[in-house]
């Protein structure tokens, strides 16, 4: 009898903690859309975490700010952008066009490169449960790895 007891307890948990996990999916799904700032503190109020950047990508300045309760974005004109998302998943655009991969320790991440032409044009890493991006543009001339070990670590 008490092992049916048990056993009816733990499923009711088991239930209840997969029914909230279905709502707080839902709710971050349904209200939870990517808005612009017109600066970065406005980007990282609405986003309630931190996001240090580099000032330029590919040589040009940051020149839009967007968040969400779980992303921060900084665009730089046509030359790229970085992302922090939290939460480790690729947070990444899809970029089929980089054939040429790579993975390096860079001030302790481990680091997933992508290029071509023996540039490097994204960057992708996970630290303190956030996934990180460095994105540059197909209209740019990508950029050398000491370039871009030069973006990852102004990032946190």
């Amino acid at each position: 009898m008490k092992k049916k007891v048990l056993c009816i307890i733990m499923v009711a948990v088991l239930a209840a903690g997969i029914a909230a996990v279905i709502v707080l999916k839902n709710k971050t799904v349904k209200n939870d859309k990517v808005k612009e700032y017109g600066d970065i503190e406005q980007a990282i109020e609405a986003a309630d975490f931190d996001l240090d950047y580099t000032d330029r990508l590919a040589g040009v300045p940051a020149t839009g700010y967007s968040s969400n309760s779980s992303t921060i974005e900084i665009t730089y004109g046509g030359a790229g952008f970085i992302r922090k998302t939290l939460g480790v998943a690729d947070n990444s655009d899809s970029r089929s066009d980089l054939t040429e991969k790579d993975e390096q320790t860079i001030n302790g991440y481990n680091v997933k490169l992508s290029g071509k032409d023996g540039k490097f044009y994204l960057a992708t890493w996970e630290y303190n449960s956030f996934a990180y991006t460095v994105s540059i543009n197909d209209s740019q001339e990508g950029v050398s790895l000491e370039e871009m070990t030069d973006y990852i670590n102004s990032i946190r």
